[in-house]
């Protein structure tokens, strides 16, 4: 299901009121377009990548790591393993590793990236 049938679903659960569900899509439609810090706590990235049935992968996103500061990364689950992390600079790096292999970390936030100029009209 796209975002755009979530939130058409969502408006219709929401309201049979036709002008309640139309400032429902409206106001979905602009939390899309203004992403925010989401607390790991509260949610993880959806995994969109899938490998060999072996590991998946969030698209990139914006990490937040107060021992580290804020970078691109994937959030990342090695389901031959059981482990899960995160991982930065084009999927090279793991945000943290120990002997026994990559290991939890400190990323508290994380939010979608906005969307590139090519895809809100503009040019590159």
């Amino acid at each position: 299901m796209t975002r755009q049938e979530q939130i058409e679903q969502e408006a219709k659960n929401h309201s049979a009121d036709v002008l309640d569900r139309h400032w429902f899509k409206r106001g979905a439609e602009w939390a899309d377009q203004h992403p925010h810090w989401i607390s790991v706590e509260d949610e993880m990235p959806p995994f969109d990548w899938e490998e060999d049935g072996t590991w998946r992968r969030s698209l990139p996103v914006l990490i937040y790591d107060p021992t580290r500061g804020i970078f691109v990364g994937c959030y990342e689950s090695d389901d031959l393993y059981g482990k899960t992390y995160w991982i930065y600079d084009n999927g090279k790096r793991p945000t943290k590793e120990a002997s026994g292999g990559y290991e939890w970390d400190n990323v508290t936030h994380w939010m979608p990236l906005p969307a590139s100029p090519a895809t809100e009209g503009g040019e590159l």
